[in-house]
């Protein structure tokens, strides 16, 4: 198979021996592992924002990333507990009433910042 990188194409060649062949509900069983841990990651980037600091010495490095992985505990007990079912639709939720005081207590008093009509 072949995958793009950037400018360059890829290719892949791979070689399985019979003896190795996955049963279906091994592949399943697999695939299934896979996707856990695909999910783990886009959960702990784009809802925890692991990679997301502004800072360079490496105790409060290491706080950010331990804080982070605390929150993503605390996410997936949520969700065991049925607390919310969809992390992004909560998240979505926790934030949206937050982003709208920002906006509306910042555009107080900022007419002149919105585009104005300009009359020749």
């Amino acid at each position: 198979f072949k995958t793009q990188l950037k400018e360059q194409q890829r290719f892949y060649i791979v070689h399985q021996d019979e003896d190795d062949l996955l049963s279906f509900e091994g592949f399943h069983e697999l695939h299934s592992s896979h996707w856990k841990i695909e999910q783990y990651h886009r959960v702990i980037k784009q809802v925890c924002h692991i990679e997301k600091f502004q800072v360079r010495r490496s105790k409060l490095i290491l706080n950010h990333i331990f804080s982070a992985l605390m929150a993503y505990v605390e996410i997936q007990k949520n969700q065991f507990e049925r607390i919310f079912e969809n992390v992004y639709r909560w998240q979505k939720k926790l934030f949206r009433p937050v982003i709208k005081n920002f906006i509306d207590d910042f555009i107080l008093d900022k007419n002149h910042l919105l585009p104005q009509r300009i009359y020749k």
